[in-house]
């Protein structure tokens, strides 16, 4: 069966999506701006570096080449060799790659990469403009494959006395520019920048993992409330089933049961579970065993006062279990009795309707010609007996063809409200013949309270109960009895004896026309009362157990009580 269970709340998983891509993209970006900053940060050092090398190299150049005592004019014309001996001992063991002076129109004047040209650093152009308005002036590229920290800046006055001619007096002193080794830096960063990474992806992947099992479990909630749902809906639609359900293994023991199938097989409220089906329905445990394990056909099982269809389903798993499913077919067996009854009503009526003028016409003639013979032969027995017995059997005929002509086609009722025991005290004065001669008792029991019935009608089907009841009687402790009920519902008339009974057999067709259990009887009576309380918009239900007596019960609609009449106000004295 397919089924549509209502669709999961997903908020929880877009919340927790979000935020893992914010979350995410936030650790990106601060990772980022990490890397950044310490890129900013050793760019500052080493341009904090570069400043301090330059002024401890114009410091070093300034006195190394006044300590040496010699004029002016011979240190200008030895500046070159000296400066360029004591530069190289400033970057033999540093991380200073190289150091320059140029004059103030781009002449290189010291170079500590040797005479070649090509072996210089040349300054760009943008570097004098940079060098005129702030003094200094730095950049990173690559000289050699290696990347290099430039800085430049212009020296201090002192070193132009040192100036080997007057080139560098105009516009602005000597230039000095230095070349750092960033190696070590670079190296530096691209560690920092790695394990910096490698925590960010790090974080990442456990926020990636988190996420995965809070979607995960997320999802196996979602399913969960799926299964609950749909365990939720099986356990209500088996509970509420109008059909009866079981499930047996293959020994044939109950293993489960809906609340239809307890109420069917047991309605006193003892459990079926771990019973046999055997012991619990054996019509149907016959049934199984005869057309084998399971069987595609439903299966019918009539038993006391009960109808019911069995059809055997295996559950087709490896439990060997085998689905059992029962439906009440009493309600409709009773319809389909009512049905019958009905449509031999019918055919019963249009028999009796097309042949009762037939029949009466003749049958007045022969009672008449028989009530003359027995005035005629009174006195000669046996043809006085012959002519009474004739004149009995023609009026117990007629009575035939009205019972039929009632079946057929019943009177109108006019109901009316009435005590039950009018009644009951005419039928007890006009069976009390009958009742001595059996030597039976006649008991009454709530015939004082009101019912609305038409009173010929109910008259006649009460008569007709108590002449089957004296009929059932024993010889000797015979017992008759009326006993009326009444409840907000309904008003209940039980005529019972403690006569011979009847079968089971017996009671399923007690109310069909022509059916009887008596020699002489004419199977109409217990129809007519069906007929007449039906007419009434009540029912009929015979109880009776052979040797045990008969209980004939007649419920008919409560009277409706009379409303009591509404207070009204006493005139008011004038004032």
């Amino acid at each position: 069966m397919d089924i549509t269970l209502p669709s999961p709340q997903k908020s929880p998983l877009v919340i927790t999506t979000l935020a893992v891509v914010l979350l995410s993209l936030g650790l990106s970006l601060l990772t980022w701006q990490n890397l950044r900053q310490h890129k900013s940060a050793i760019q500052d050092h080493i341009l904090l570096a570069a400043r301090a090398i330059s002024r401890g190299v114009e410091n070093s150049l300034t006195n190394g080449l006044d300590n040496m005592g010699l004029p002016t004019g011979e240190l200008r014309a030895l500046f070159r060799p000296l400066a360029g001996k004591l530069l190289q001992e400033l970057i033999r063991d540093g991380d200073v790659r190289f150091i320059e002076i140029y004059s103030s129109r781009g002449t290189t004047l010291i170079s500590t990469r040797g005479e070649g040209a090509g072996s210089r650093y040349r300054l760009p152009k943008h570097a004098f403009s940079a060098l005129g308005s702030k003094g200094e002036w730095y950049e990173q590229t690559t000289l050699g494959g290696r990347p290099t920290f430039v800085f430049g800046r212009i020296s201090t006055p002192s070193l132009n006395k040192f100036c080997p001619d007057d080139s560098c007096l105009s516009p602005m002193p000597p230039l000095l520019v230095i070349g750092l080794d960033m190696d070590n830096h670079i190296a530096f960063f691209n560690k920092f920048k790695k394990t910096a990474i490698l925590q960010t992806a790090y974080a990442l992947l456990v926020i990636l993992v988190v996420w995965g099992l809070a979607a995960a479990l997320l999802r196996r909630k979602d399913q969960s409330g799926k299964l609950l749902q749909l365990e939720s809906f099986q356990s209500s639609l088996l509970d509420h089933m109008p059909d009866g359900l079981l499930t047996i293994d293959a020994e044939g023991s109950i293993r489960s049961a809906n609340p239809a199938a307890g109420s069917l097989l047991a309605p006193n409220g003892s459990g079926l579970l771990d019973c046999a089906l055997r012991d619990v329905l054996p019509e149907a445990d016959r049934s199984r065993r005869q057309q084998g394990r399971a069987t595609m056909e439903w299966a019918q099982i009539d038993r006391p006062r009960q109808s019911l269809e069995v059809l055997f389903l295996p559950l087709g798993d490896d439990s060997s279990q085998t689905l059992v499913l029962l439906r009440d077919r009493t309600e409709i067996r009773g319809l389909e009795s009512e049905l019958n009854r009905a449509e031999k009503l019918a055919a019963v009526g249009r028999l009796a309707a097309g042949m009762a003028h037939e029949i009466r016409n003749p049958l007045s003639a022969l009672r008449g010609f028989a009530q003359y013979f027995t005035t005629k032969l009174a006195g000669q027995d046996p043809a006085e007996t012959y002519a009474r017995t004739m004149v009995q059997e023609a009026d117990r005929l007629n009575k035939v063809i009205t019972d039929l002509l009632f079946l057929a086609k019943p009177k109108k009722i006019a109901p009316e409200t009435f005590p039950l025991n009018e009644i009951t005290k005419e039928l007890h004065s006009l069976l009390s013949m009958d009742i001595c001669a059996h030597q039976a008792q006649w008991q009454e029991a709530g015939t004082q309270l009101l019912i609305r019935a038409d009173r010929d009608s109910l008259k006649q089907a009460l008569l007709n109960l108590l002449v089957n009841g004296l009929a059932a009687l024993p010889e000797q402790g015979g017992r008759l009895s009326i006993t009326a009920r009444s409840s907000a519902e309904a008003v209940e008339i039980t005529v019972a004896d403690n006569g011979s009974g009847m079968s089971e057999k017996a009671i399923e067709h007690a109310l069909e026309p022509f059916f009887t259990t008596r020699a002489k009887g004419t199977g109409l009576g217990l129809a007519i009362v069906h007929t007449i309380i039906q007419e009434h918009g009540g029912t009929v239900s015979v109880n009776s157990r052979e040797g045990h007596g008969t209980e004939v019960t007649l419920l008919f609609p409560a009277p409706e009580q009379p409303q009591p009449p509404e207070p009204t106000c006493p005139d008011q004295p004038p004032s």
